[in-house]
């Protein structure tokens, strides 16, 4: 999700007379070159940082650091994305440390589970959000209410979440698992419908930069929650653990 409050029009209507757009497709091939180039090389970021800590350096957080870094986590999205409209290079920088703090954040994946598991959770991954990238990307329908619906899903998931922190079940941790692929599938379909829709409608008004890298970072944050989810799947099911 972005900072945008945007109600979705048609992406080849300007919402302010209804007439209909002359689409620069080559502009708009330009700004999702940027937007998904940067979201994979943050997801390399995260990965090799990730790698280096819990494979090469045996470092991973624990305690109290856990816990600033999970706050900071959260709440670092909101930062970036404003920084990212006001200057792109600031943004973009925010970013890839943002992309290295996750790395470390998970870097016990590499100690928990297997190599094959880890390889199988990311190809399956990248499938899933191609797959879904790729429909928000071509098709017609209006997914504003959506947006919506999966916003308070999501909100759901999270609070789920925390009370199974206490309730430490394995068969809900595994529906919640489930269920995070489901909507992190979803939200990144409506992601990049709206990245899309933002740039033809707004794209003489605001820095393209700055929405490109915040539609890196939306993409980026939905390719790695169904990265983990995945990997609690697989690693939980198929009892993959290191």
């Amino acid at each position: 999700m972005n900072n945008f409050n945007f109600n979705e029009q048609r992406p080849d209507v300007d919402p302010t007379n209804g007439r209909i757009l002359v689409n620069e497709s080559e502009g708009l091939n330009s700004f999702l070159t940027k937007m998904y180039a940067w979201m994979a090389l943050a997801v390399l970021v995260s990965a090799g940082v990730a790698y280096y800590a819990g494979s090469v350096m045996k470092v991973t957080p624990t305690g109290g650091m856990s816990w600033i870094l999970l706050i900071a986590w959260f709440i670092l999205p909101f930062i970036l994305g404003r920084a990212a409209m006001r200057n792109a290079v600031v943004g973009f920088i925010e970013l890839m440390v943002y992309a290295a703090l996750t790395g470390l954040m998970f870097s016990s994946i590499f100690i928990a589970y297997t190599g094959t598991t880890i390889t199988t959770a990311f190809v399956s991954s990248a499938s899933i959000f191609v797959a879904m990238s790729a429909v928000g990307l071509f098709t017609k329908r209006s997914l504003a209410k959506l947006g919506t619906q999966l916003f308070g899903a999501m909100i759901g998931l999270i609070v789920a979440m925390l009370v199974n922190l206490f309730l430490k079940s394995g068969m809900i941790e595994l529906f919640l698992s489930l269920a995070a692929v489901v909507i992190f599938s979803l939200l990144t379909m409506f992601d990049t419908r709206q990245m899309k829709a933002l740039y033809i409608n707004f794209h003489d008004r605001i820095s393209m930069n700055g929405l490109a890298i915040n539609g890196a970072l939306a993409l980026y944050l939905d390719f790695i929650n169904i990265f983990i989810s995945l990997l609690e799947i697989f690693g939980g099911v198929g009892n993959n653990r290191n």
